[in-house]
């Protein structure tokens, strides 16, 4: 399958959502599928990106003027990986751990938001 087939289900199976969060990170796969997301959605799409001490400020501000360039609207949310010894002992599955802790705290926090936007993980 081409590239531009690939991208055309990905728009077609974002239009079918109808809604959607993202887990951005301000990485290439992120940033494709929020821009995605975005174009397919508009309002219906939104970028959240977890701040923590592991996330410099630099980043985070990069990650926020990309999703004003995008025109997204783009929430930030604290996490506490930095809490659990499970992932402060630096294992190999460290980003499994920090993805265990921060999407259910996503799941939740849209939950008590008026948005009704499904939430959609990266692997």
């Amino acid at each position: 399958m081409k590239t531009h087939e690939k991208y055309r289900r990905l728009q077609a199976y974002l239009a079918s959502l109808g809604s959607l969060a993202v887990a951005f990170s301000g990485g290439v796969d992120s940033t494709l599928l929020a821009k995605t997301a975005h174009d397919v959605l508009g309002a219906e799409a939104i970028a959240v990106t977890a701040l923590s001490p592991t996330h410099p400020h630099r980043e985070v501000h990069e990650d926020l003027a990309l999703m004003k360039q995008i025109g997204m609207l783009h929430i930030t949310e604290p996490t506490t990986e930095m809490d659990l010894s499970a992932f402060t002992s630096n294992p190999s599955n460290r980003c499994y751990i920090c993805k265990t802790l921060i999407l259910p705290k996503l799941k939740k926090w849209l939950q008590r938001t008026t948005f009704n936007i499904q939430p959609m993980a990266l692997t």
